[in-house]
């Protein structure tokens, strides 16, 4: 689950390499909460106005609000 705590920018691609078409390429509104199954890869402008939660733990993408491009993916 991803949640915006912050306006951002979030491309999301249903796969681990950014390619094809993306599913996702909008502003996230402040609140809005999207679910995906794994794997996925994201591209986001503003990394710490994105929480992820897997398997119930939650964590900001970064602490810094720069861009970051992160993959997901089962262990």
């Amino acid at each position: 689950t991803l949640e915006s705590t912050g306006e951002a920018l979030l491309t999301l691609y249903r796969n681990s390499d950014f390619a094809g078409s993306p599913r996702i390429h909008r502003y996230l509104e402040v609140g809005e909460t999207l679910t995906f199954g794994i794997p996925f890869s994201l591209y986001t402008d503003d990394a710490s106005a994105i929480t992820v939660t897997v398997d119930g733990s939650s964590f900001a993408l970064s602490e810094d609000n720069k861009e970051q491009f992160r993959i997901f993916t089962k262990p």
